[in-house]
């Protein structure tokens, strides 16, 4: 009989300890579950950031594309002599003047009655 009491007081002590374990635990699981909320709200936002950034990113891709181009536009204008172009502009408007008095004096002698 003294042997049942002193399982029935293990069992009562052992009942105690398990129902402070389930008692720490259900607390645990609250503070994980709260945390656990807290990072999936993080997660979710930092997917969206992470979205908006890599179109950012693809945008200023193109961006440096285009300017990659510009650069090298630019270098090929550096070439240009605008000394020569001009003189160039100059002659191609003496020629072009030139021409336009032929076909004046083509057309004056084509017009004139022949004698």
């Amino acid at each position: 009989m003294i042997r049942a009491k002193d399982d029935l007081k293990n069992q009562t002590s052992n009942m105690i300890k398990f129902k402070d374990k389930i008692e720490i635990c259900s607390k645990d699981l609250e503070k994980d579950t709260a945390t656990n909320e807290t990072l999936e709200a993080d997660n979710a936002r930092l997917v969206e950031e992470n979205t908006k950034l890599a179109d950012d990113i693809s945008n200023m891709k193109q961006e440096i594309a285009r300017l990659n181009q510009k650069i090298e536009l630019n270098e090929l204008l550096k070439d240009v002599d605008l000394e020569e172009l001009k003189l160039l502009s100059h002659n191609n408007n003496n020629v072009n003047s030139a021409i336009l008095n032929l076909i004046g004096k083509w057309e004056e002698i084509n017009s004139s009655p022949l004698k």
